[in-house]
């Protein structure tokens, strides 16, 4: 029987409280935090999808680009000079615009003519010469190769390696068939290198000298020492929501019965988050810090820039993400898909991680589907205010653009085991339609007639981001 996130989630809150984890402290943190989410990111590849993922290293080729490479960086960051507010993200959360590369959740307040000259963009792998505002962004991973050069390695501390024993045990007595061989060498290589980072972070800060940080996946290995740093610093961290919070989310859920835990360096001191949903959700698991409403910045840019499109069907977008429904179009959806196609064209909007799979859906779409049912690129393409600004319809697993369509007032239908932890406070206020597996044999007409009975007159809740934000940093 296939293994499911609940069974990960309760796995690990079982261990939690057995091995009495939220007191382990080494180097001065309390570390759990880190170690919950290399686990629970562990657990999730090995018995949920299947995979299995070792510790990435590079070979003295790529090295000595990236020692090139990061001399330019390191140039580029000491043009920067000051910088009162830090952001920190990712290529991922890009977005393109009339020929240029915008940071969604930052650039529509960071490049504002009150922010542009106060703050810098940290991201990984640095701008380009379509990054607008190219000249305040740098890579943050660059500086910091550069930088470990000149701090001293850490060697692991007797009491951490007795802690990580401590997990493997566990492991091996719950999941007996499980290989842990990959979860202890990531644990090895990563925690000391977190410690080597946090050293590194100190010096970037030094120079920044930044009295505010806002960032995206706090839980990513390298911004996890950020918030260590800037907290021994007395610099508050600010957290932006990028996508669907939910306590099935173990970076985001179930902190509420450990205490230290939620005090710990390693996580944001608040959370900024596009709805009430996600705040009554952050507020239950991090009782000790705020979730404040901030809106979707990208939404509050691009939504008034552009009129509606002509159309000649309405249009339902799919919003794809990899690796959850474990196929790309479940038969059900084939169905609905060809049985609506005389009203509908459906608009395949692909995640950023399925980029390198677009051959692989392009042919799938092409052999099941009839050309004018479908169109991708455009849905693709476009910024997501514009693709959901002309939608009448999203259907998805669990992608987060669910909270984002609900958001504007366009109806919302998910489907996956999930979908009622994910989206339990939209579902309630009728704003996003959850299926239960016998819709599966309905009907494209059976469907949508039990979609539109659910859907009352939606009113999208609008806050305005410019203004939220502008209060916030200031």
């Amino acid at each position: 029987m296939k293994w499911t996130r609940r069974e990960t989630v309760k796995l690990i809150l079982d261990m939690e409280q057995e091995l009495n984890t939220d007191n382990w402290k080494t180097d001065g943190i309390y570390y759990w935090p880190w170690f919950r989410m290399q686990l629970f990111s562990f657990l999730v590849r090995n018995l949920e999808l299947a995979e299995v993922e070792g510790v990435k290293t590079e070979t003295p080729n790529t090295l000595a680009q990236r020692f090139i490479d990061s001399i330019r960086q390191l140039a580029k960051f000491i043009r920067i000079g000051r910088a009162d507010i830090l952001f920190v993200g990712a290529q991922s959360h890009r977005g393109v615009w009339q020929g240029k590369s915008y940071n969604k959740f930052f650039d529509p307040i960071r490049l504002s003519a009150e922010f542009i000259n106060l703050s810098a963009l940290a991201e990984y792998s640095g701008s380009t010469k379509e990054s607008a505002g190219g000249a305040r962004i740098f890579s943050f991973t660059d500086i910091l190769f550069l930088l470990r050069f000149f701090v001293a390695k850490k060697k692991m501390s007797p009491d951490f390696a007795v802690y990580r024993d401590q997990v493997i045990l566990y492991l091996q007595r719950r999941l007996p068939d499980t290989n842990t061989k990959a979860l202890v060498k990531s644990v090895n290589t990563y925690w000391p290198l977190l410690i080597r980072n946090i050293r590194a972070w100190k010096i970037v800060l030094g120079t920044l000298r930044p009295k505010k940080i806002i960032t995206l996946c706090y839980y990513s290995q390298k911004v996890y020492a950020l918030n260590a740093a800037a907290a021994e610093k007395g610099i508050p961290v600010f957290e932006m929501q990028h996508g669907p919070i939910n306590p099935l989310h173990l970076a985001y859920g179930k902190y509420e019965t450990l205490p230290q835990s939620n005090s710990s360096t390693l996580l944001p001191a608040s959370f900024l988050v596009w709805d009430k949903s996600t705040q009554q959700t952050l507020n239950e698991s991090f009782p000790q810090k705020t979730a404040v409403i901030v809106g979707q910045p990208w939404i509050s840019f691009l939504e008034s820039q552009v009129p509606p499109m002509s159309k000649k069907k309405k249009i339902i977008t799919y919003a794809m993400q990899p690796r959850i429904a474990g196929e790309f179009f479940p038969s059900y959806l084939l169905k609905w898909i060809q049985e609506s196609s005389h009203e509908y064209t459906w608009w395949f909007r692909l995640h950023p991680r399925q980029i390198d799979d677009y051959d692989q859906i392009l042919a799938q779409a092409q052999r099941y589907l009839d050309a004018g049912s479908w169109e991708m690129d455009q849905a693709t393409k476009l910024p997501l205010p514009i693709v959901l600004k002309n939608t009448d319809l999203v259907f998805t697993f669990v992608s987060g653009v669910a909270i984002e369509a609900a958001m504007m007032g366009i109806p919302v239908v998910a489907n996956h085991e999930v979908a009622p932890e994910y989206f339990k406070q939209q579902n309630k206020e009728n704003l996003v339609y959850i299926c239960s597996r016998t819709d599966e044999e309905l009907s494209w007409s059976e469907l949508l007639d039990k979609v539109n009975n659910f859907f009352v007159a939606n009113k999208s809740v609008r806050v305005n981001s410019y203004e939220v934000m502008k209060s916030i940093l200031h």
